[in-house]
């Protein structure tokens, strides 16, 4: 009883599937040309012409002119003889790796392993030129009148296969330092980022427990927007930078928890134009800001202190400035604290030199932060 094979799906599939004869023929070759074996042969093929180019012109110089053919012929043997040597050379040169100028005895070495290549060399032409019943001479001078040549032709390989070598290992080392870098400096961001998360979080919970027994209907609003600031927060860890707009929503968010503190003494101007809306900036970067002008600004002062928030554009950047009109740097001394040094930081990492903040005295009284940023890199 005999069976019959069915076949399956992928071999229907791929029977059914035309044959691009010419892309697998262009792949072929490409995958020919970039070997390693047509690189050997095509290199020394090209060194064989260049010789009888040489030896054709001298020979007419000297009087005793040959056809060039002629003169192909008498370099072609040697240089396809040492296309065969030139894996072996190859291997020799990665064992006896030549990488610093302590490698006097690895150079040593190559000159021993060169002059028995070039023993082989000579032996070999001696027993062609037998075979092809051409004149020969002796083994010592046939070894010494090529010696020059092929001593300078297997030096040539091992430099060519070091420079290789090190060209790769130079790139692959580039590589690993930039990874690595990149992961560093991410490490460090996010690091930054966590330690900003608690310090808002809890300097706003303080402003809540402040307003619990006094003010409940007031707290259980503050809540709410808490809520929403912690939802905000989210964007540090989904992604570095948010929209413009999306940034003053939080900021306005924070605003409306802290107001029940201040009461009548806070005033709040927003000044942003449109379309400046879907630029992306840091997230929470204008918080820390806002926070410096409130205990600083606003909460020496017994008065009404005005702060504003504005965006602009100045060249190329984008200025996003937090300014009040209240007590003033002490001494004229700006002191970093947790919302400010990290929003430098965080600003160095994302952008370098490219961004900055900077806090100065305000015109008339106050201080002014301006937290520079790159627009092209945002839109």
């Amino acid at each position: 009883m005999s069976s019959v094979s069915v076949p399956n799906e992928a071999v229907l599939a791929s029977a059914a599937q035309p044959v691009r004869t010419g892309t697998r023929g262009a792949d072929a070759w490409t995958a020919v040309v970039r070997s390693s074996a047509f690189v050997n042969w095509g290199a020394w093929v090209s060194v064989a012409v260049l010789l009888a180019q040489q030896t054709y012109l001298v020979r007419i110089a000297t009087g005793l002119p040959i056809t060039w053919l002629a003169a192909f012929k008498t370099t072609i043997g040697g240089c396809l003889l040492w296309a065969l040597f030139t894996p072996a050379i190859i291997r020799v040169s990665r064992r006896f790796r030549v990488d610093s100028f302590a490698s006097v005895p690895t150079v040593l070495v190559h000159l021993l392993i060169g002059t028995v290549f070039c023993a082989v060399d000579a032996a070999a032409n001696l027993a062609i030129a037998g075979a092809l019943g051409q004149p020969r001479v002796s083994f010592v001078v046939g070894f010494l009148r090529l010696y020059p040549f092929n001593i300078t032709c297997y030096l040539a390989v091992v430099a060519i296969v070091h420079a290789v070598d090190f060209a790769r290992m130079y790139r692959e080392r580039a590589v690993a330092e930039a990874e690595l870098s990149a992961e560093l400096s991410t490490a460090r961001l996010r690091m930054l980022e966590s330690q900003l998360r608690p310090h808002f979080l809890f300097n706003t919970l303080n402003t809540i427990a402040e307003q619990v027994h006094s003010n409940p209907q007031g707290a259980d609003d503050m809540i709410l927007r808490l809520a929403a600031l912690l939802r905000a927060s989210l964007h540090l860890t989904e992604g570095h930078e948010v929209p413009l707009r999306d940034e003053l929503a939080t900021v306005a968010n924070y605003l409306a928890i802290v107001r029940a503190r201040y009461e009548d003494r806070l005033r709040v101007s927003i000044d942003v134009a449109p379309e400046f809306g879907g630029i992306l900036v840091p997230a929470m970067v204008l918080q820390p800001l806002v926070e410096n002008a409130l205990q600083h600004g606003v909460e020496p002062v017994d008065g009404v202190t005005h702060v504003s928030i504005t965006a602009a554009r100045r060249d190329d950047s984008l200025v996003l400035t937090v300014a009040d009109d209240g007590a003033g740097l002490v001494n004229g001394v700006v002191a970093d604290g947790v919302g400010l040094r990290n929003t430098r930081d965080r600003l160095q990492h994302l952008y370098g030199d490219a961004a900055r903040l900077v806090l100065r005295p305000g015109d008339a009284r106050g201080v002014v932060s301006e937290v520079t940023l790159p627009m092209d890199s945002h839109r």
